[in-house]
C-alpha cells in the first residue's frame, strides 16, 4: 500500500515536473530552423537557415545566426529562340552574434529582445552566349560563342540583373518563443536593421581571349524592416 501512494504522488507531481520543464533555463542549448512560408525571401525557395543559442542565465542568451541561400537564374533573348542565352547562380551567405533578454508571459511563452552583429555575402556568377552560323562556299557550320562572369549576371540583352557585393550589419530585434512539450517550441521574430555594404569588383572572360575587369564599385548604407519568418526549435 505504501508503495501506491508513492507511485500516485509522483504520478500528480509529474505535470507540475513537466511545466517546470517548458521554458529555456540557465545551461541549456537551443537549436532551431527558420523557415519563409510566405515567401518574403527573394532567395532560397523557404529555407533561411539555423540559430543557435546558449543560456548563460534563465533570462540571458547569447545566440548565432547562420543564414544562406542558393538559386539558379536563366533568361533568353526570345522564348522562341535557343541560341541566345544566359545562366547564372545566385547565393547569400550571413553570420551574426548576438544576445537576448528573456521575459516570461506565461507558463509556455516567453518573449525576448536583444542586438546581434554580423557580417553577409552576396555571390552571383554566370555565363551568356549565342552561336553563330557561317557559309563558306557549299560548306556551312556554327561556332558557339561563350562569356563567363564573375561577381554579376547579366541578362540575355547584356545588362547586369544581379551584381555581387560584402558588408557588415546591426539588428535590433523582438520575437516570441510558444512552447509546445518541454523543449520544443515554435516562434516568430521581427526587427530593424542597419546594413553598410560594397558590391565586388567584376570580371568578363571572354572565350579563353582575355579577362575584363571593371573599376566601377559601389558602396552604400541601407536601414530596413526585418521581415517576419516562422521558427522552429529544440531547448535541452
Amino acid at each position: 500500500m505504501q508503495k501506491f501512494w508513492i507511485v500516485l504522488a509522483a504520478f500528480l507531481c509529474l505535470p507540475a515536473c513537466l511545466s517546470a520543464q517548458y521554458r529555456a533555463s540557465q545551461g541549456d542549448v537551443g537549436v532551431e530552423v527558420q523557415f519563409d512560408p510566405f515567401g518574403f525571401r527573394d532567395v532560397d525557395e523557404g529555407f533561411g537557415g539555423a540559430k543557435f543559442r546558449v543560456f548563460l542565465t534563465d533570462r540571458d542568451a547569447l545566440r548565432l545566426n547562420v543564414d544562406f541561400g542558393l538559386e539558379s537564374v536563366e533568361y533568353k533573348e526570345d522564348e522562341d529562340v535557343d541560341d541566345v542565352f544566359s545562366r547564372g547562380r545566385v547565393a547569400d551567405l550571413s553570420i551574426d552574434l548576438g544576445y537576448e533578454r528573456h521575459f516570461k508571459v506565461a507558463k509556455r511563452a516567453s518573449v525576448y529582445a536583444g542586438v546581434q552583429v554580423g557580417f553577409f555575402r552576396h555571390f552571383a556568377s554566370g555565363k551568356s552566349g549565342y552561336t553563330e552560323d557561317y557559309t563558306n562556299g557549299s560548306f556551312s557550320s556554327h561556332r558557339e560563342y561563350e562569356i563567363i562572369y564573375e561577381n554579376c549576371i547579366l541578362d540575355a540583352n547584356g545588362d547586369v540583373s544581379d551584381r555581387a557585393y560584402r558588408g557588415v550589419g546591426g539588428q535590433l530585434f523582438t520575437g516570441v518563443d510558444f512552447y509546445l512539450y518541454k523543449g520544443l517550441y515554435i516562434g516568430s521574430e521581427i526587427g530593424l536593421s542597419v546594413d553598410a555594404f560594397k558590391s565586388c569588383q567584376t570580371k568578363m572572360d571572354i572565350g579563353g581571349e582575355g579577362t575584363v575587369k571593371s573599376k566601377d564599385v559601389e558602396t552604400s548604407v541601407v536601414a530596413g524592416f526585418v521581415r517576419p519568418m516562422l521558427r522552429l526549435g529544440w531547448t535541452f
